[in-house]
Parts: structure tokens; sequence; C-alpha cells
């Protein structure tokens, strides 16, 4: 669920931001459900790569930036062929962190030109200064004895323990009991009525449980 959550919500908001230029036509609804099906069998996929990997080596299973850029980096590094493989891999990792940043940067650009009036090709170059410098603190982050050790790892802990389930929380909460149904049933216009009354009690009485059960367990102490 943890895992649905991080992927789906950074999902949900990039496709927020293609949304604003789709079709008024399109199948929202089963757009989003092959979104949701394409989720689970690449985190499945991964899981059946990564666990093996770090169990082989005799490494405890992680999350977050300890994962990625600790345990596969050992991991990879001391299983054969992993030279190749790790470098693909991480070649991959940052294909994947590009085209998300690309439709990340949308709004911010946006807003940059529309309220300071900045040219596309400024505001994007403003938006690449600022990220490229938080993602080099990141990076020194990683040393020990940096002045900066141990932001990546709070940077991370504040986003998926509390932004994320607390976005999640409020969109559901939102689009489900406060905005009118007259534009929520407009814009699902394609979907059949049963399919969209599943997904609007779905919406309203099971995803801000989950949201919360996903919460509570990630703040529990220990």
């Amino acid at each position: 669920m943890g895992h649905a959550l991080f992927t789906l919500c950074i999902g949900a908001a990039v496709g927020i931001n293609y949304g604003a230029y789709a079709p008024r036509r399109l199948p929202l609804g089963r757009s989003v459900l092959a979104v949701v099906l394409f989720d689970v069998a690449a985190g499945l996929a991964f899981s059946v790569i990564v666990l093996p990997l770090l169990l082989a080596d005799g490494l405890a299973p992680a999350q977050g930036p300890g994962l990625l850029f600790l345990g596969l980096a050992h991991g990879f590094g001391n299983s054969t062929g992993g030279d190749l493989h790790g470098a693909l891999f991480f070649l991959l990792s940052a294909l994947l962190a590009l085209c998300s940043v690309v439709a990340l940067f949308e709004p911010l650009v946006s807003t940059l030109q529309q309220r300071l009036g900045l040219t596309r090709i400024r505001a994007s170059v403003v938006m690449f200064a600022l990220v490229w410098s938080l993602a080099v603190l990141g990076a020194l982050s990683l040393q020990p004895e940096s002045a900066f050790s141990g932001l990546l790892q709070l940077s991370d802990r504040l986003l998926v323990e509390g932004l994320l389930p607390l976005g999640a929380l409020a969109v559901a909460v939102f689009v489900g009991w406060l905005l009118p149904e007259s534009h929520v049933r407009a814009a699902l216009g394609r979907e059949s009525t049963w399919f969209y009354h599943g997904w609007l009690l779905l919406l309203r009485y099971v995803a801000p449980f989950g949201v919360l059960i996903v919460w509570f367990h990630a703040l529990a102490p220990g």
C-alpha cells in the first residue's frame, strides 16, 4: 500500500499536468485504471529483481534512498555481471526520473510565466537551476561528514510520510464529497453508470481509510 501511495500520488500529479492538455473525450476512468494496472505490474517486477539481489548478498531489504543508492549499488557490485546490469539499471532509473521531472516542471514553469511574466525558456532555466541545486544538496547529504548529512533522508521521510498521504487524503475528500457531483460525472462522461458509481464508492469510503492506515503505520514508532 505504501508503494501504491507513493507511485500513484506522484503519478496523479503528473496525470493532472498532462490532463490539462488531454482531449475532452478521453476515457479518463479506463485511462486511470490502465495506469494502476501498469503500476502494480512494474512494482511486482521490481520486487522480483530487487529482493533476490539483496538477499543473495546478505543485505536486509530497505526502502527509499538507502535502497536505491546503497543497497542496490552494493548488490550489483557483488554479483556476476553486476557492473553492466547495474549501469543499465541506474541509466533507466535516471531516464525515468528525468521523465517525471519534465512532467512536474510544467506547473512550476507555467506559474513563473503567469506570475512573473517570464518567457518559457527563462522560466525553465530558473526552475532547472533551483532543482539542480536541491539535487546537489541531496547528493552531498549522502556523505556522513557533510554539513547537509541526512537532508535526503529527511526530505524522503517528509514526502513519503507526510505530504503524499495528506495530498491523497485531501484529493479523495475534495473530489468525493465537496466537488459538485455534476462536475465529476461530466469528467467521467464516457464511463458507464456502474463504473462511475463503483469508482465513487471507492473514492468516498475506501480510499480515505486506506490512506489513513498507511499514514498511521508510517508514523508509528518502530
